[in-house]
Order: C-alpha cells, then structure tokens, then sequence
C-alpha cells in the first residue's frame, strides 16, 4: 500500500475505524470495505478526496460520505497502476478527479462517472486496455489530452451534448470504437484525438465546425460520415441553357520555345509529361495581380508575365526542368534534377541528382542547394510523371516523379517522392522516398494550413487516382498521404502483358485537376466509364473512349458515399460491386467525338468550374465547360469558350474570382498565348449567331460589310448600327473589338467554304 502524509493515515485509521463494523456488516463478501483499502486526504474545505488504493483491490466502492463528511473529489494517480481493479462505483457526490487518476488499471471493465463531474483530465483512464464502456454524464464539457488514450477495448462512449472541448489523443487507439457523435456545441478537436480508432465506421459530426471532418480522415474504414455542411451561396446564376462566352488573348514571341503546349492526340494521355517530359507551363499569380508562366524547356526555362510581357530566362546549366513554384514576395524557385546510369554510378560515393534555386522576379540567382542521391534514392529524376512544387509558411513542398535507384532484386522502380526544405537556406526539412507507386501525374493545390494532392498509381493493390495531404506547422511538414493508399478512383487498362503483370505502366485514366470548395473536392479526368478488377492487363474498350468525369469526395477526404452529392456509381464489372462513388459524367464521347486537357478550378463563390477541349475526328473543335456547385449540381451546363484553347500540359488556371487566365505555347511559331475569359460576364456568345452579323442565317459577305459599316461608323464618331445582339455575333476573334480584322476573318472563311469546304466558323478559326 502506497503511504501518504501522515493526515492520509489519521483518516483512513482513526477517523473510519468507529464506523469499521457497521459499515462491513451491510457490504456483500464481493465488497471491499473502503476504510481498508482507500487512503483519505482532508481538504482544505475539510471535506474528503480518496487519494490512494490498496494494489490488490478488485472491486471498490466509494462512500459518498463520512462520519457525515462528505467525499466529493478523487486526487491525481489515486488508482493509478491499481491493475487488479476490475469495478469500481463511484457516488455522485464526488464532483472533480484528478489526472492520470485511473491510468494503468489493465483489469477495469467498466465505469459510470458521477453525475457533477465537469471535467475529464489528462490521461485520466490512459492504458485501462480492458475498459469497454464508460458512461459520462452530460455535466462534463472537456475531455482532457489522452484521456482514454490507448483503451484499445472501449466500444460503448457516448460524447454527452454539454462537452465543448476534446483534447489531442482524447480517444487515440481506441481500436474497438465503432461509432462516435460529435456534439453540436464541441468548439475544438485536438490532433490526434481519434487516431488510431481502427474500428469507427460512422461518424456524426453534429457541430458546424465541417473541419472537424479532416481529424477522420486517415481512418480508411469509415463507411458512413455526416456532418452540418455550411451552406453557399452562389452569384453565378443557375442556367437551364448553355452560356457560350469569348476568351481574350494576347500573345509574346519566345525564340526559345519549340514545343506546343496543346496537342490533337486524344486517345491517351495522363496531360502531366508522361515519358520523359514534365508539365510544359506552370502559371503563377503574383501578388500585383500579373500572371506568370513558366515554360518548361528542357535544361533550362523562361518565365514570361501576362501585363509586362517581358520574358525572363532561367539557366539549367546541364540539369533539366523538373517543376516551379512561387513564394509570398513573387520569388520563383524551380525544382532541377540528372540522371545517372548504373555504370556512371560505378565507385562514386556522393552524387547529387536533385537541386533546388530560388530567383528573384527578375531572374537573379537568390540561392541554390544540391540534394545527394544517398538522400532521395532519385537516380532518374522526373521519369514518367511531372514535378508540382507550393511554397508557403517559410516552407517548399516539392513532390515528383522519379525512377529509384536498384531495390534489392536489382531492379529499378518507379514512383513519387517528397521532398520538403527551407523556403530561406533550401536546408531539407523532411522528406520521404515513397509516396506512391508507379506515379504518372500530380496535382496539387494550396489548402488550410498546407497542400492537397492527386496522383495517378498503385494504391490498395489497384491502380487509379490517389489523394493525399501535406500539413505545415511551425516549420514542421507532416505527409497525410499514407503512402497512396486512398485510392478515390479506379483506372482500367493495362498493368502489365505477363503473369506478373510488370511490363505495361497504361492506364486508361486522364488525370486532369483537383479543386477546393466549402466542404467538398471535385476530382476532374477522362477516363473509360467501365471499370474491372477481373482483367488487369486488357482494356474491354478498345476504341480507347474516355470520358471527362468529375468525382465529388468529402473535404475531410473519408472515401465514401454521401448522399447528398451528385453522381452516379461506378460498377466493377467483375464483381457487380460499386468501385467509385459519387462520379458525374460531362461527356457522351465516341468514335467521332473526343475530350482532351482537363481542368479544375474553384470559382470566387466556391462553386467549381470544369474545362476541356473538345475534338471532331481527332480535328480540335473548341473549349467546352460546366459549372458545378460544391455538392456537383448543375449550375451553368456544358457550354463554350470561343476562340481559345487549352494546354494539355499545364498546371490548372489562374482564378481571380470569376475570371480565368491560362497559356498555351506553340512550337510552330515560337509564341505563348494567354486567353482570359469572364465567366460572370452577362455577355452570351452562341455559335449559331457568331458571324450571322444580319442574323439571316447564313454567314456570307453581307455580314462581313455590316462589320465594316459599322466599324467606319465608330470610327466616325457616329450613331452605331449594329444592336446587342448583333455584336457578339461580329467579334470574330473574341477580342471585345468590332474592327476591320473581324471583318478580314469572316471574308476569308467565306472564300473557303464557298470553295466546297464543309466546314464551321468555330473550327475554321481554331487552324
């Protein structure tokens, strides 16, 4: 028996021994009588805290008095390490207990708490790895740190309504807990409060608090999760009809740029450099506002700026462009790396194939640091798959592609990495060799207090579209990735062409973007609408028939079915099972009709924004969009974006509230283009009118005069002609000017179709 101050003594011989009799002669044979194996304290309000228990008691029951005098608290490790204690009563009038008070009883199966209680301590049942159930009355309003920290048997807790605040690793390692509710007035979760609870399957988050779903998220048995979504409002009005609007360009000439960022071939691929080309434009705001692009030109880069166009070259000196980024003061940093083969690798010991510069807006070299192989194992940096690097809170968050060095069995592999560094020394602040395998493309974007990402790999024995996130506190990066193992949706294809399914990498999954609302994701691709685990290795669509899909995923990333989000379910073909959940499909694809460069955006009122390219006979036809709101209902259905067109190999958009800015580049004559297109914009273009000028129609040389009347009649200061309708209809080339050129444009497509070509005006001006 563990001995207090002498007044503990006094109490527990002198002060109980008078009423020793009477007491034991009402208790049953199972009940120890507290004067022998309880240690009493006098308060100073002379009232009585139990502060102590005989190590080989089993069952004890508290007295709610004494001689008269009231027990009303249980000091801190009164019955800590008290392993023999299987039940314990405890009275109502006991109304505090200390910390750590029940740590450590292995053998306890179960506690009711006494009615006054307002407060659960720290570690206050940590280790009672037999308790199964605890009642707490609906006084309570904090849950203390660890406070049934590894009671890796409790099933049965109910979170009263009264609990406003439950601390880190409250309920951590709570491995049998089935079903938890969050009461409405909870006002802060700590981290880590539920980690470790591998049995939860429902959750019920009844405060308004929607954050509080993200504490559940590397929980990947949660089958059902509810909680109060806040709701939005939206300015863009809902339409029933398409609304077609124009882009505005403006182009720069780049000597140096010999690729096009825009491609015609449709059939596959995942838009994020697969093969050994990374993304061929990486768009940045800074902090004026100004779009930057930054080009990808293989072993060095330009950066080019929307307003200034003035053009900045970035020297790889012998190292190849992997990925950019931006800071806060409009700094760029840009992610270099080189390959070695085994035999360049024989009898060197140090060798780096990865570094890291940071420059100025104007180019200038701020600070450079060379990673060792022996650090990232990337011996092929950006094979197969692109670089996406977000700075913010003093930290860059760098997360790529890479061939790995020889495993064990003398075999490269492929995958993604990480690698986090200081945003002022470059110094590495973590990093981990293995986030995903055979990762083929990444996106990523900026969320609450860090990054969210996709990428297309293995996970969970199957192949598809993984998410992850990475949290940054106080200097310190945490990967939630769990090393690609949410999968949110499956890819059909190839994995392989012999028994051991290695030979093949295709999937037959476009990964296009990842947006954040409210509450919710929007997962945007193409992909073939069937799915099967039965065949890996075979495609069952051979016509190669991708569709562009959006899959609406709860912002707490929990995997599951919610009801109130749109979409359909996608069926394994095999097994009749629902793979993916949740999936609205944009397109009606075919042999003639084909999708291409997907995007995803959130627009400034949170609803989503989804763009591709649409294709005629492998001919580009023009930009097509939706606008979805943060559940993946229809707010403004399929509808166009005249006189643009996308980059399959980019980043997403640029977002100003409703107004989206973009480039694509063009090998043939060495330019970059930046469109921009107001969404919000009352202005409709539709692509019957566009270039009915007389609104007869026909588009002929009538129209192209009415433009040219009207243009001598502005330019003459005189009353215009043409009306509301008309005008849209006369700006050609969508750069909000009715002039000579858009009367040029439609002579010319007038004297081409008149020549016997059966061709539109939209798909005329997009050669």
């Amino acid at each position: 028996m563990r001995h207090h101050k002498t007044i503990a003594l006094l109490c527990s011989v002198s002060l109980l021994a008078g009423s020793a009799l009477t007491y034991l002669a009402e208790s049953t044979k199972a009940t120890v009588y507290a004067a022998d194996m309880l240690e009493f304290h006098i308060a100073a309000n002379g009232e009585y805290t139990v502060t102590g228990c005989d190590k080989s008691a089993e069952i004890i029951e508290i007295p709610s008095s004494v001689n008269g005098v009231p027990v009303t608290a249980i000091s801190m490790r009164a019955f800590e390490e008290c392993t023999s204690l299987k039940s314990i009563a405890i009275p109502d009038s006991i109304k505090t207990i200390g910390e750590r008070a029940f740590e450590n009883c292995t053998s306890l199966a179960s506690v009711i708490l006494p009615s006054g209680l307002k407060r659960i301590e720290f570690s206050l049942f940590e280790d009672c790895t037999s308790l199964t159930s605890v009642s707490i009355p609906d006084t309570v309003t904090y849950i203390g740190e660890c406070a049934f920290y590894n009671c890796t048997e409790l099933s049965d807790v109910k979170v009263p309504e009264t609990v406003v605040e439950i601390r880190e690793m409250a309920f951590c390692n709570c491995k049998k807990m089935s079903q938890i509710t969050i009461p409405k007035l909870v006002e802060e979760i700590g981290e880590s409060a539920f980690t470790g609870c591998d049995g939860l399957s429902a959750v019920d988050i009844q405060s308004e608090n929607q954050e509080f779903a993200e504490l559940f998220n590397d929980n990947p048995n949660i089958e059902e999760l509810t909680y109060v979504r806040p709701e939005v409002t939206y300015e863009i009005e809902k339409s029933l009809s398409p609304v077609n609007v124009p882009a505005v360009s403006s182009s720069v000439e780049i000597k140096s740029i010999d690729i096009s960022s825009y491609t015609n071939n449709t059939s596959y691929n995942n838009g994020f450099g697969f093969g050994d080309g990374r993304d061929a434009i990486q768009e940045f705001r800074m902090q004026n506002g100004e779009s930057c692009s930054v080009i990808n030109l293989g072993r060095s880069a330009v950066a080019a700026f929307s307003d200034s166009h003035e053009i900045v070259s970035f020297d790889g000196k012998g190292w190849t462009f992997g990925g950019a980024g931006i800071d806060s003061d409009d700094c760029i940093y840009i992610l270099w790396g080189r390959s070695f083969t085994d035999d360049d690798l024989e009898g060197i010991t140090s060798i780096s194939t990865l570094k890291l510069c940071k420059y100025s807006k104007n180019g200038t070299l701020l600070r450079s640091k060379e990673y060792p192989l022996s650090l990232t194992n990337a011996q092929f940096p950006f094979v197969s798959g692109n670089a996406a690097i977000g700075v913010r809170d003093g930290i860059v968050l760098a997360v790529f592609n890479s061939v790995w060095t020889k495993s064990e069995n003398g075999l490269h592999h492929q995958g993604s990495e990480f690698i986090a560094a200081n945003s002022d020394d470059l110094s590495v602040v973590s990093n981990n060799n293995w986030q995903g395998s055979h990762s083929f493309g990444i996106s990523m974007i900026p969320v609450k207090d860090g990054f969210t990402l996709i990428q297309l790999g293995d996970a969970e024995s199957a192949r598809g579209i993984n998410v992850g996130t990475y949290t940054i506190s106080n200097g310190e990066v945490r990967d939630n990735l769990l090393n690609g193992k949410r999968l949110i949706y499956h890819a059909s294809g190839q994995y392989g062409d012999n028994e051991n399914f290695l030979d093949g990498n295709e999937t037959f999954t476009h990964l296009g973007g990842i947006a954040y609302s409210s509450s919710t994701y929007a997962v945007a691709g193409k992909s073939e609408k069937l799915y099967t685990s039965e065949v890996h290795n075979i495609s069952d669509v051979p016509d190669n028939i991708y569709n562009v899909f959006v899959r609406i995923i709860d912002g707490s990333l929990i995997n599951s079915n919610f009801s109130e989000f749109a979409g359909t379910d996608r069926l394994d073909g095999n097994t009749g099972e629902t793979a993916d959940t949740n999936v609205i499909w944009l397109t009606e694809c075919n042999s003639e009709i084909q999708a291409g460069a997907v995007k995803a955006v959130t627009l400034g009122d949170g609803s989503y924004c989804i763009l591709w390219e649409q294709f005629v006979n492998g001919i580009f036809d023009s930009v097509h969009y939706v606008i979805l709101d943060c559940f993946g209902n229809t707010i403004r259905p399929e509808s166009i974006i005249t006189n643009a067109r996308l980059s399959d190999n980019s980043t997403q958009p640029i977002v100003n509230g409703y107004e989206l800015r973009w480039a694509v580049t063009d090998a043939e004559d060495h330019s970059l283009t930046w469109y921009s297109v107001d969404l919000k914009s009352t202005e409709m273009l539709s692509f019957s009118h566009l270039g009915d000028v007389n609104l007869d129609n026909m588009i002929d040389s009538r129209d192209a005069s009415a433009i040219l009347h009207f243009y001598a009649e502005v330019s003459a200061n005189q009353a215009a002609t043409l009306t509301e309708e008309q005008l849209p209809a006369a700006d050609i080339n969508g750069d909000s000017f009715v002039d000579a050129r858009d009367a040029s444009l439609l002579l010319s497509y007038y004297a081409y179709s008149s020549a016997g070509n059966d061709i539109s005006l939209a798909k005329f001006l997009s050669f």
